[in-house]
């Protein structure tokens, strides 16, 4: 039997060396045969160089020690998941570094296990033969998090956050790929998952230990219980890991999560994103690139439609040509053909005439070669590596559809910065913020058509982009894509484009407005992906917001909950105004942020309610003396 000790290390410079010589003659004094692994989570001090000299200085090690580092920090979850992926043992043992710990420790753990054929056995400070230290206050903070625990998680372990835990490798391999939390509630996520899945059988045993507040420790004992960002942070992963495992049903093989295979760790782990692939264990992203890929043969049809050449067009054809994958071609759709300063051959205009966008795109889908089509704004522009990104994810062919984000350009004036930033706030995007920035890879079911790829094999199952409604084309192409493949398709951030927003408020809030009627028309003849509490709230904070001191005056303590919201919602405007000085050193846009998601949210809450009241046809009509859609 092989017992592989896994060591993450966070900023241990003054005590690795020694750290791993004690835990290596404790061991060397056991009957087990044994390897030890060292993960340095991040190179933020001096441990790689101290440690990589300390097995140069002692070669006997090597055959039982193996160090890794990386070089950001990703946490203690991360660690000890890449340090699973890298182990060989039958049982797998982790301990802290730091030497709070006694790592004689080690082989009670263990004869425990094998004792009492446990699946885990955890070192508890509450158990009667430990002998412990700790100040104060960290005592108050561990039995403060003992009560929690066993209120949210019932269970029957005294001692959750103890840095000394033995597992079955076969408990491991079934549970730590379904992990989310990397570092605050790691301990806690992986009892209680495990204990979730079956693996019920989970013993205490004996540890010594003294615990304080050293200088490379994360945690602080000068802050105030809630004060300490840290603790705050421990709270909310905690409560997290509850709502994902009591709620959600979120670690279970019947729960249809996605899975992707990370290389870092050589595992196929759990994204925390619904899937409808058939086996939990399908990676999402294959590992190696198709032949398909290798080859450049996918080939992208770039669809723009557009009234006239403008300077953003230009702009985007100017990028489309410095794509480093080559493989595609671009189609434009305008109004009437003019001459053109662009002799790229793979640039093609067509001469449309005045019709709708999805018109035009209907236009450009008959006369395309591609195999995948892409439906791009003409006020947008792609990344360099814009189709090499998307030509990987879409390597994969169970994908048949993809999203990506478009944010705003920073070379832009401060009213278009401005203008991005309230987008991209929670606080004005809610749920569908990731659009307007980069974020987690997901599967969604609705995506809007700045930047959204699709297999044209799809066409002969659809009929086309909708010519009824515009803005909402997009919207009803992606319900016919999700009806017909029966599940959801990807948002990803890596393909991402540069989308210019409206440089003026006016201009910005009439966008608004009509997307607000649209989707609340929608709500009531598409209700799949349109009838959602998140397109609402607006609403119903300004119901709140009017009618809330009515209520108030009937029923007084509701006036606490109504300033709570309202200094809540002001709390958040201060943050999204602080983070856009921030980014751009200015104070009008600081001043423009808060202001602009005011008004969007006024705004957009009230034209929602108007169309999902009126639900008006938002048919395309005609075309404005300024050149814009009317009606879109």
């Amino acid at each position: 039997m092989l017992l592989s000790v896994i060591i993450p290390a966070y900023k241990k410079q003054g005590t690795i060396a020694t750290d791993v010589t004690s835990i290596y003659k404790t061991l060397k004094k056991t009957r087990y045969k044994f390897e030890i692994i060292v993960i340095e989570d991040g190179r933020l001090d001096n441990t790689y160089e101290i440690f990589t000299t300390y097995l140069k200085d002692n070669p006997e090690l090597s055959h039982h020690i193996k160090f890794y580092s990386y070089k950001e920090n990703h946490g203690k979850g991360y660690a000890l998941r890449y340090g699973m992926a890298r182990a060989n043992g039958d049982l797998i043992l982790f301990i802290d570094a730091g030497m709070d710990i006694n790592p004689n420790g080690i082989s009670i753990l263990v004869e425990h296990l094998q004792w009492y054929d446990a699946d885990i056995v955890v070192a508890s400070k509450r158990h009667p033969a430990s002998k412990t230290y700790m100040p104060p206050m960290r005592r108050l903070y561990s039995w403060g998090y003992y009560f929690i625990v066993k209120l949210l998680f019932g269970l029957e372990v005294s001692d959750t956050q103890t840095g000394l835990k033995v597992f079955k490798r076969a408990v491991l391999e079934d549970v730590l790929p379904r992990l989310l939390v990397k570092e605050y509630a790691i301990d806690i996520e992986l009892l209680a998952v495990a204990y979730s899945l079956g693996y019920c059988k989970i013993y205490e045993a004996p540890v010594e230990l003294h615990l304080g507040f050293d200088s490379d420790s994360k945690w602080s004992a000068d802050l105030p219980l809630f004060f300490d960002p840290q603790i705050r942070l421990m709270l909310l992963d905690t409560l997290a890991v509850f709502y994902r495992l009591r709620f959600l049903n979120y670690y279970s093989d019947d729960s249809f999560r996605s899975w992707t295979y990370d290389s870092d760790l050589d595992l196929h782990i759990n994204t925390g994103d619904v899937s409808y692939i058939s086996s939990h264990r399908t990676p999402l992203y294959q590992p190696k690139l198709s032949q398909e890929l290798l080859d450049n043969s996918l080939r992208f049809s770039v669809l723009i439609p557009t009234r006239s050449v403008t300077s953003h067009l230009l702009e985007a054809l100017t990028y489309l040509q410095q794509q480093s994958y080559t493989n595609f071609e671009v189609l434009v759709m305008l109004d009437s053909f003019k001459q053109v300063p662009v002799t790229d051959s793979r640039i093609t205009f067509i001469s449309t005439g005045s019709i709708s966008p999805g018109e035009k795109r209907n236009i450009g889908i008959k006369k395309s070669t591609g195999d995948i089509l892409v439906l791009l704004d003409d006020d947008a522009y792609p990344s360099q590596d814009w189709l090499l990104h998307a030509s990987r994810i879409l390597a994969n062919p169970y994908i048949y559809a993809l999203g990506g984000p478009g944010i705003t350009p920073t070379n832009v004036g401060l009213f278009e910065r401005a203008s991005g930033f309230v987008l991209a706030s929670v606080l004005t995007s809610g749920g569908t913020k990731f659009r307007h920035l980069k974020s987690k890879r997901r599967y969604v079911d609705d995506y809007p058509s700045f930047n959204f790829f699709f297999r044209k094999s799809a066409m002969d199952h659809i009929n086309g982009l909708s010519t009824e409604f515009w803005p909402g084309e997009d919207t009803i192409l992606c319900l016919d894509l999700v009806e017909f493949y029966k599940r959801p398709f990807v948002y990803d951030p890596a393909p991402f484009v540069y989308h210019h927003r409206r440089p003026q408020i006016l201009p910005h809030l009439k966008q608004i407005s009509r997307y607000a009627l649209t989707r609340g028309h929608f709500a009531v003849n598409f209700p799949q992906t349109s009838l959602r509490l998140q397109y609402f709230i607006p609403t119903l904070f300004i119901l709140g917001l009017l009618g809330g001191p009515v209520l108030a005056y009937f029923i007084s303590y509701l006036w606490f909950v109504y300033v709570g919201v309202v200094l809540l919602y002001l709390g958040g405007l201060v943050y999204e105004s602080t983070r856009a000085y921030l980014h751009t050193k200015s104070l009008l846009v600081a001043f423009l942020v808060p202001f602009g998601i005011f008004l969007t949210n006024m705004v957009y809450g009230l034209y929602i309610a108007l169309g999902l009241i009126s639900a008006p046809k938002l048919r395309l009509r005609t075309i404005g003396l300024n050149g814009d859609y009317i009606g879109g």
